[in-house]
């Protein structure tokens, strides 16, 4: 699948290139770390990944994804976020967002990893485990996100 180029962006404001794509990741567990991994859309070239030390992160965390020179713009982005409890060598949660850049633009997405989500597995191939911060439950809905234009102000769990 084709790489993407991941970067830590360290400010909040001025960094982003001109075509990026913000993940926020925050979640209502007390996560020590978070691996985020993301695939393109040729299936040639291995998924490109990242760990972050959510634990010390400011919440929401942001992770920037700017394409690399052989990325087409407007085909899907596979952005798959794992939240590992202290000490734990397997995820607590997981969650898989589908999404696209575009062109001249930076969009966001959120993936949140709720507690509802801990150890549900979705069956159907496309769907993710998807919560809100009042669910004792989480439901498999589709992966796929619609990018948002990105306005310098990140989401929170409400």
């Amino acid at each position: 699948m084709t790489r993407v180029a991941l970067a830590l962006l360290a400010t909040l404001a001025g960094c982003a290139e001109p075509t990026a794509l913000l993940v926020f990741v925050d979640s209502d567990m007390p996560l020590e770390r978070v691996t985020v991994e993301v695939t393109g859309s040729d299936e040639v070239t291995a998924p490109t990944s990242t760990t972050m030390d959510f634990a010390a992160a400011p919440c929401p965390a942001r992770l920037t994804l700017v394409p690399d020179g052989t990325h087409i713009i407007g085909d899907a982005v596979e952005v798959e976020v794992k939240g590992y409890l202290a000490g734990a060598a397997t995820e607590a949660v997981d969650r898989t967002a589908v999404t696209r850049f575009v062109d001249g633009e930076t969009r966001f997405i959120q993936v949140y990893l709720f507690e509802a989500c801990a150890g549900v597995e979705c069956d159907v191939e496309g769907e993710t485990c998807v919560a809100d911060a009042d669910t004792a439950v989480g439901d498999c809905e589709s992966e796929s996100l619609n990018a948002q234009p990105y306005a310098d102000d990140p989401p929170r769990i409400e």
